[in-house]
């Protein structure tokens, strides 16, 4: 009976204490907000203080110190409301890291929300990454399907310089840099407008760097002036482009190096020409380079190999691609790096090799590809074996194109290693297995 009396006891009472603290809760919450008046930190102390003595006042005949935590907690999770959207809140640089995932659409988009993103747009550090090769041609690709493809290309050129101007405008701080522009095309006015950028952007930084300044993508080709058949005044022509695009790619690449300085991988399409040459000269830190070629006719020396090796001490990777004549003039090369690792010529055309000095140098793609002119042809001309010529020269040599080489490979060439010889090997004897 006595445990009886208890518990009804004990129920009056939190029930009791429940309809009073039902009672009391507008004058509850009233408190808490003048409590949660000033900043921040005060707020919460006040808020926190004026809970308790809630608590106190209305909970102290509640038996259980549990349920009474567990109520303070939650009435501070229901009264109290932010009164601003926390984003404004953050800091500069953690509103510019959340910008940076947006594309430049995108962020012309942002700038218009209020006055003070469209500052945060013009930040110079925002705009690290400067790829005008993924710029839309144009935001309707249904009128390139009409027919209206150099409408589209005209709307393409119009927005593409306008954000370059925009660039230019705000100085950005640039670390990697793509573009696809023919900068020869005077009409176009590319050529312009990347200068401008370069000299204004801050580039100190800039580490990554693909430059395809020999043609534009996103123009649609449409013959200009040519004959029907194709005759001497259209070759003449030709090569007039050819040597005034490349007039003009020496002047900028001579820019380019002087406000690149740190760059470490370089893609582009190179002319060979002593003067960019001398223009690598000034980017100590390269350790990647991709060098494309310009044109059909470009002669290349071996003076201008040591040139390009002495230029780059650091040069971990090189892929390149050259077309040189390999008839009865045939001219071997050779190759010296101390620190070279990686080494792609199999874009290259009448390129063959007489010696290597590549001790760090662990894979090696090549092809036997000649170039020979309609009235000569490469029989008869004696050159070195590929296995001898990678024996002595890449000791440490681990992969031959998509081959994989194993720890013997100097001593005995396996069955696998032999197919791949006979492939791109231009000696005497792989040439004449392959052909068996």
């Amino acid at each position: 009976m006595a445990s009886d009396s208890e518990d009804l006891t004990w129920l009056k009472r939190f029930r009791s204490s429940s309809f009073s603290s039902e009672s009391g809760c507008e004058e509850d919450k009233a408190a808490i907000r003048r409590g949660s008046v000033g900043s921040e930190k005060q707020r919460s102390d006040k808020t926190r203080a004026a809970l308790a003595n809630i608590a106190a006042t209305r909970f102290k005949l509640m038996p259980s110190h549990e349920f009474v935590i567990s109520l303070r907690s939650a009435a501070e999770m229901l009264l109290l409301e932010p009164e601003t959207f926390p984003f404004e809140s953050l800091p500069k640089d953690m509103k510019l890291c959340i910008y940076s995932w947006l594309n430049p659409a995108q962020r012309g988009t942002a700038a218009r929300v209020c006055h003070e993103w469209s500052i945060l747009m013009k930040s110079p550090q925002l705009w690290d990454d400067i790829d005008l090769v993924a710029f839309p041609p144009h935001p309707n690709d249904a009128d390139i399907e009409n027919g209206t493809s150099l409408v589209a290309y005209e709307a393409y050129r119009r927005r593409t310089k306008r954000f370059i101007n925009y660039l230019v405008s705000i100085r950005p701080m640039i670390k990697r840099f793509r573009f696809g522009f023919d900068i020869g095309d005077v009409k176009d006015g590319w050529m312009e407008g990347l200068q401008a950028l370069l000299r204004t952007a801050q580039c100190q930084d800039l580490e990554y760097a693909e430059l395809n300044w020999n043609e534009t993508p996103a123009k649609p080709f449409v013959p200009e002036n040519m004959s029907a058949t194709w005759c001497t005044n259209d070759y003449k022509d030709l090569m007039y482009r050819h040597r005034h695009r490349q007039r003009y790619f020496v002047k900028f690449f001579d820019l380019f190096t002087v406000v690149a300085p740190s760059v470490v991988k370089l893609i582009l399409p190179f002319d060979w020409t002593e003067r960019s040459l001398r223009s690598l000269n000034r980017l100590p830190n390269l350790e990647v380079l991709n060098l494309a070629k310009y044109f059909i006719f470009q002669p290349l020396e071996q003076q201008q190999l040591d040139t390009l090796f002495r230029s780059a001490p650091l040069l971990r990777q090189l892929t390149m691609e050259v077309w040189t004549p390999s008839g009865r003039g045939l001219q071997l090369f050779q190759m010296r790096s101390e620190a070279l690792e990686y080494l792609d010529v199999s874009m290259c055309r009448g390129f063959y090799l007489d010696r290597l000095e590549l001790p760090m140098l662990q894979v090696f793609k090549v092809s036997n590809c000649p170039m020979n002119g309609p009235l000569e042809s490469g029989e008869g001309i004696e050159i070195s074996c590929m296995h001898d010529l990678l024996c002595r020269g890449a000791p440490n040599l681990k992969q031959l194109n998509e081959s994989r080489l194993g720890d013997d490979w100097k001593e005995s060439a396996s069955e696998e290693l032999e197919v791949v010889l006979r492939a791109v090997c231009p000696c005497a004897r792989h040439v004449s297995d392959g052909s068996n």
